[in-house]
């Protein structure tokens, strides 16, 4: 089993902001912050701003949005195979 404390993609790869609740897209720190993350349960926490101006609580299971595979294609890597990161939709 394989052990990763950080991946070369940002949450603005994958995750945007829809009326203060973070969703599938791109761009979420330009209206999300004072992010947290949850190892245990991976969610990814913030407060994003919603149409009107206002924060407003919202939060994601990372793994629904970011895809961890190996260079090859498969889900997983074996010995000497590098790790392919992506947004997962």
């Amino acid at each position: 089993m394989y052990q990763w404390d950080s991946c070369a993609m940002r949450i603005d790869d994958c995750v945007g902001n829809s009326n203060g609740q973070m969703v599938h897209g791109a761009n979420a720190g330009d209206s999300c912050k004072d992010y947290s993350f949850d190892k245990g349960s991976n969610q990814l926490s913030a407060k994003c701003r919603d149409n009107n101006g206002q924060l407003q609580s919202t939060s994601i299971n990372i793994w629904d949005y970011f895809k961890v595979g190996s260079d090859t294609g498969r889900d997983t890597a074996l010995d000497g195979e590098a790790y392919d990161y992506r947004c997962a939709q």
